[in-house]
């Protein structure tokens, strides 16, 4: 064993280590020497480390070539560019891996999931965009109190934000049905109590909750057909979501410039959850479909 080496296991064990306060566990070094192995065992409790060339069984386990290590102890080698040196698959995953994230984008699951946030925030917008003519117009409510109704819908925004996390994690896809279908049957109530201020009131409140419930089962979706590209999925379900909020103001505006009355923006809104909620059926159609399975090692025949 080298100089640098055997000075280095001892230095640790000399002196309280206070970077290692927090750890407690056995880490070994094996240090090759061409054919020859040797094991160094690091005892480590609160900042004290004992060292010694035999040990119980090791929680994690480093291994270096003599020549590698003596170089990084004396500073010859940086440590992270001789890992990337000697393990190439961790050099390529770590140069790959945004693009590599991009391929999820092949999956179908991964665009329906997509299309379900889009038509889910198209559905809220088409009539949130226009909820204060809404308010102002057909339920009466003087200018200087719409804020107080908004706050009252707000209300709803936050437990449905709740209640969708709880959701997600109960029973993912028939959450997200019986949401959209609350959400068509909220929004077509709407067109009907919004002529009169408490029951409009109590339907925003309740189509508040619908409406944000969706969120977190929506992202969980996405999520979770994207695998290990959950950054992406994350950043394209942002997306969407920005998409149909153009869409949904698109299309109120639309409704709007055919003539036709601010009572009918809450039945257009249905129209869109119920395709939401068609699309999300058609999802879970997909999920239940048996997959075909293919042989583990191809090429091996049973012994």
């Amino acid at each position: 064993m080298t100089e640098p080496t055997r000075e280095f296991f001892t230095r640790l064990a000399e002196q309280h280590q206070p970077a290692l306060e927090s750890m407690t566990g056995v880490v070994r070094f094996d240090i090759y020497d061409g054919e020859r192995t040797e094991h160094w065992h690091l005892r480590i409790r609160k900042g004290d480390v004992t060292v010694s060339h035999e040990g119980p069984e090791a929680d994690c386990v480093l291994s270096a070539d003599i020549a590698s290590f003596d170089a990084i102890l004396t500073g010859k080698m940086n440590a992270m560019a001789a890992v990337l040196r000697w393990v190439p698959a961790l050099r390529q995953t770590l140069s790959g891996s945004a693009l590599g994230e991009f391929r999820v984008l092949r999956h179908k699951q991964v665009w329906l999931a997509l299309g379900m946030s889009v038509l889910a925030s198209t559905s809220l917008f088409t009539m949130f965009t226009y909820i204060t003519p809404i308010l102002r117009d057909v339920t009466g409510v003087a200018p200087q109190n719409v804020s107080g109704v908004l706050l009252l819908c707000g209300v709803g925004l936050t437990i449905g934000n709740l209640l969708g996390g709880r959701l997600a994690d109960w029973k993912l896809m028939p959450s997200l049905m019986a949401i959209f279908a609350a959400l068509a049957a909220v929004l077509t109530t709407f067109s009907y109590t919004s002529a009169w201020l408490w029951p409009a009131i109590i339907t925003l409140m309740v189509w508040g909750m619908a409406s944000f419930a969706v969120g977190a089962p929506l992202q969980v979706r996405v999520v979770s057909q994207a695998g290990e590209a959950s950054s992406l999925a994350s950043t394209l379900n942002i997306g969407a979501f920005n998409l149909g909020n153009a869409l949904g103001a698109w299309l109120g505006g639309a409704v709007i410039d055919l003539g036709w009355s601010l009572q009918t923006l809450p039945l257009v809104s249905a129209g869109v959850a119920v395709c939401a909620l068609g699309l999300t059926a058609y999802t879970a159609r997909l999920d239940r479909r048996p997959v075909a399975l293919q042989p583990a090692m191809a090429g091996c025949n049973p012994s």
